[in-house]
């Protein structure tokens, strides 16, 4: 599923001039799909290091993938500080990583937060990568 999602290390969880972008992926971003694939609440930073650099598609020598140019429009974003990784939805603020409750609506409370400005080296490409989904139909209608 096209369930975006951006990654940040950061050296203080409340000062976003501290997050350090360290990728994103287009697919399968939801808690339990990253969790899935080994992210947890407690990592040392070289268990997210190479968590990253196993996982996620889009590194940042390719520059910021999206359309968007922080992570406040992004599905979800994952901050590791200080052995203990957050999430933001939509870029609301930011609450522990849990891997039991996909549905948006459970982190949709609160304002927007603060999030790195990504323009300087935004690149959005389309390919596999990108999240984009395409829908087509047979010409001349449904069959």
């Amino acid at each position: 599923m096209g369930t975006r999602h951006d990654y940040y290390k950061a050296t203080d969880i409340t000062d976003p001039a501290t997050f350090e972008w360290v990728g994103s992926d287009g697919w399968d971003g939801y808690p339990s799909g990253v969790a899935s694939d080994g992210l947890n609440a407690e990592m040392t930073e070289a268990e997210f290091d190479a968590y990253v650099q196993e996982h996620v598609a889009i590194k940042p020598d390719r520059g910021w993938p999206w359309r968007w140019e922080d992570s406040g429009t992004t599905d979800f974003a994952y901050v590791w500080c200080g052995g203990a990784v957050s999430l933001s939805c939509f870029g609301r603020k930011l609450v522990p990583f849990v891997d039991e409750h996909d549905d948006e609506a459970n982190y949709m409370d609160g304002p927007k937060v603060p999030w790195p400005n990504m323009s300087v080296v935004q690149r959005v490409e389309m390919g596999p990568d990108s999240g984009l989904i395409v829908l087509t139909a047979p010409k001349g209608g449904a069959a």
